[in-house]
Formats: structure tokens, C-alpha cells, sequence
């Protein structure tokens, strides 16, 4: 559900294109990095991004159990309600190693659940069970905290504060901004502020709505010099923002007051919703189906090939840490250090592999020997990534005694070298 309405207006972007007679599928999408319709809906990021496939209903399944067990506490049987919360903190803490951004959501709303309860005037007597969530949460996320915060002080940037996502992508001003990005779900939802019809669970859907929100524009915290994956926290806002919406609807829908006539507007204002909304994910199909850009060039392809049948299973390369390289996405081989991003969001600490790959490629011959040893890699990959970012690496590659060239595409643009083993 979240996947087909999680999309703003950007699907006006079709209707513009078509009648200005320029419509083509590979260049009108639902989705413009950058420019007006800068948030990608939910199921073009599901496409590409994995650990959201993960996140964000775990996300949701942990803040489900969350709410729910601090309400069941509220009464005189709390069993079930310390359950709850106790598999609320367990999935927030599994997660935190896969998706960290989603795992900090559920804590926070944790916060914000604790807070109001700890303020409230009437229920100061009542133990504090939310606390279930913490003894099984912070457990879990220990290790990997401990191991972010530790390279703070040895300079490995791990946690750095940049300008907010707003200052970076929000163009025309913000309200136009987010009405058009955030679409006619988030309409309904601030429509169901004024009908007050989440109660009595308004402050939980409101706050959750409205801190996802805010936090892309207050800081970002995102690797190396992006801050792109902010973006992330508005997806997670779709989720009250559709149960506020949905709630809107049936409120004013079966209302004492419901007239033939709003009915029937209601069943217009859902039925142009989701025609509408599919419709943006078809768009973002038939632009995944038609467009040209490709993952990898003819040579690439070819190299991939060769590494799979020409190398041993369970071989290393080192290579540059790049997002795509035919070593591993064809080839199925193992490298020093992947795309470092990813390993970021995993809360794994690279930055000692990362220094170590930039040293091999740009520094002298002993510096990449050693690196090789290091980690055992018996191969060198020299490919498109690598030459733009270390120039002579290729011709200092050539010279060196102890790699031979074992693979050279026609083109001249993927290279492997084999580490020799002198007995």
C-alpha cells in the first residue's frame, strides 16, 4: 500500500510532456534528482534500494508493537504488553546493523512515547514498562554505537553534521516544496488535524509525522560529502500520513452528518488517489523498462565472464571502491572493500580498508604489494574507476615484477593483474 501511494504530483510531469508533444518514456519520469520533484516515491526506491526493503517495514512493525504494548500497559494485565514492547525493542536493535537510519526512527518514537508518558499528570503512578523496549535495544546496538563513536577522536569522520537536506534540495520554497513532493496523501492528513480523526491516537501519528519531517530540516548526518540519504525520513513520514489520511476519509465518510453528495466525493477524491498513484509507479516501470543507460559496457561484460570462469571461488581483488565494477556484479568474486556507502549504513568501520586501497593505487609498488598481502588478494583489477582516480596505476601495474597481466579486454579498459608467488 505504502509502495503505490507513497508518491507526490510528480506524475504531472507526464501530463506536461504530453501535451508540449515531448513524451518519451526514458526521459519523463516520476522522479528529478535535484530539480522540483526531488523525493523518489516509495516504490522506485524499493526497486534500487535493498536495505530500505528491509527498513522500512521493520520500521513499522517495531513501532506498531511499540504503541501498542505502551497502551496495553496502560491497564491492569500488562503481560501482553510488556511482550510488545520487549519485540518492539528486539526489532528495533536487529535492525539497527542493517538499516541504521530506520532503526533510530523507532527509537525515537520510543522517546517521544516515553516523554509524553513521564509528563503526563495522570499517569505518574504507572511503572515505566516502556522500558522493555531499551533493555532489549540497546543490547543490540552497543557494539556497533561503541564502534562508530570510537573513530570520532582518530579523525575517521564517522558521524559528521553537514547543512540540512532542505538547504541542499528544497528549490521553490518549502511549502509548495512539500505539498507537491508529499502529494495529496499528506493533504488528507493535515485535513484529519482539523476532523480530529486519529483520536485518541493523534499525538502518537502527528508527532510521528511531523518528526520525520522535520529532522531533513534540521541536520543531516550522512557519509562522506551526500546528504541525499536523508531523504529517507519522509518515507518513513508516509507512514502516518497515510493513516491519517485513510482515518480523514472514513471520518468524513460515515460521519452522522455523511450526505449522498460527500459521499460520493469521497469516492472520487479515492478512486483519483489510486488511479493516480499507480499511475506514478507505472511511470517509474515503463522509464526502468525503456531507458539506455546501462549498468555495464560490452568490455566489462566480457571481463566479468573471464574473472568467473578463469579464477578460483573464493578469490579477492582489490579494486577502487566503487559502486558498480564487473569483478563482483558479474563476475562473483570477492573484493577488499565495496562500495563504501553501503558498508556506512551497516555501521561497519572501512575506514582503515579505504585508506589502505587509495595507498595501493596511488603510492609506489611496495605500497600496493603490502596492501595485497594485508588482505590476501591475489588479484588486481584495473578498470575505469581506477584509472580516474589513480591515472598511473595501469603503467606502474606494467612494470611491476611480482603482478603479472593475466586479462585485457579488446578495448584496453579493464585490466587484471595476478599477485606472483616466488618459491
Amino acid at each position: 500500500m505504502l509502495g503505490t501511494l507513497g508518491a507526490g504530483f510528480s506524475y504531472l510531469l507526464f501530463f506536461s510532456a504530453l501535451f508540449a508533444g515531448q513524451l518519451e518514456h526514458s526521459t519523463n519520469y516520476a522522479f528529478e534528482y535535484g530539480t522540483f520533484f526531488t523525493l523518489p516515491p516509495i516504490f522506485d526506491n524499493l526497486l534500487q534500494q535493498r536495505p530500505q526493503l528491509l527498513g522500512l517495514p521493520t520500521l513499522t512493525t517495531s513501532v506498531y508493537f511499540l504503541y501498542r504494548g505502551s497502551r496495553s500497559c496502560l491497564g491492569t494485565d500488562t503481560r501482553d504488553g510488556k511482550r510488545e514492547l520487549a519485540l518492539a525493542g528486539l526489532l528495533a536493535g536487529l535492525l539497527f546493523p542493517f538499516h541504521m537510519v530506520a532503526s533510530l526512527s523507532a527509537f525515537l518514537l520510543f522517546a517521544l512515547i516515553y516523554l509524553k508518558k513521564i509528563l503526563g499528570t495522570r499517569l505518574q503512578s504507572n511503572r515505566n514498562y516502556e522500558l522493555y523496549f531499551l533493555l532489549f535495544f540497546l543490547p543490540l546496538i552497543a557494539p556497533y554505537v561503541i564502534q562508530m563513536f570510537a573513530g570520532i577522536g582518530q579523525g575517521s569522520g564517522f558521524i559528521e553534521l553537514k547543512l540540512p537536506w532542505a538547504f541542499y534540495f528544497v528549490k521553490d520554497g518549502p511549502v509548495w516544496f512539500y505539498l507537491a513532493n508529499l502529494g495529496l496523501p499528506f493533504l488528507l492528513a493535515i485535513g484529519s488535524m482539523y476532523k480530529k480523526s486519529v483520536q485518541p491516537h493523534g499525538f502518537f501519528v502527528y508527532s510521528w509525522m511531523f518528526m520525520m519531517l522535520a529532522i531533513p530540516n534540521l541536520c543531516s548526518f550522512t557519509p562522506n560529502s551526500t546528504v541525499w540519504d536523508m531523504y529517507k525520513f519522509f518515507h518513513y513520514a508516509w507512514i502516518p500520513i497515510s493513516l491519517a489520511g485513510g482515518c480523514f476519509l472514513a471520518d468524513i465518510t460515515f460521519s452522522r452528518k455523511s450526505t449522498k453528495l460527500r459521499k460520493l466525493l469521497v469516492t472520487a477524491t479515492i478512486t483519483l488517489l489510486l488511479v493516480f498513484s499507480i499511475f506514478t509507479s507505472a511511470l517509474v516501470v515503463t522509464w526502468n523498462l525503456s531507458t539506455c543507460s546501462s549498468c555495464a559496457s560490452v568490455g566489462e561484460y566480457e571481463t566479468g565472464l573471464w574473472v568467473r570462469e578463469n579464477t578460483p571461488e573464493r578469490s579477492v581483488f582489490l579494486t577502487w571502491s566503487s559502486i558498480h565494477t564487473p569483478v563482483t556484479m558479474i563476475g562473483g568474486r570477492l573484493r577488499v572493500l565495496g562500495y563504501t556507502n553501503w558498508a556506512y549504513g551497516h555501521g561497519y568501520d572501512f575506514w582503515e580498508r579505504d585508506d589502505d586501497i587509495e595507498r595501493a593505487y596511488k603510492g609506489n609498488i611496495s605500497d600496493t604489494l603490502a596492501v595485497l598481502r594485508k588482505y590476501d588478494a591475489s588479484y588486481v583489477y584495473v578498470g575505469k574507476e581506477e584509472q580516474k582516480n589513480a591515472p598511473e596505476c595501469l603503467k606502474k601495474f606494467e612494470y611491476c615484477e611480482q603482478l603479472e597481466k593475466v586479462y585485457e579486454d579488446p578495448s584496453g579498459k579493464c585490466n587484471i593483474f595476478e599477485l606472483q608467488v616466488f618459491v
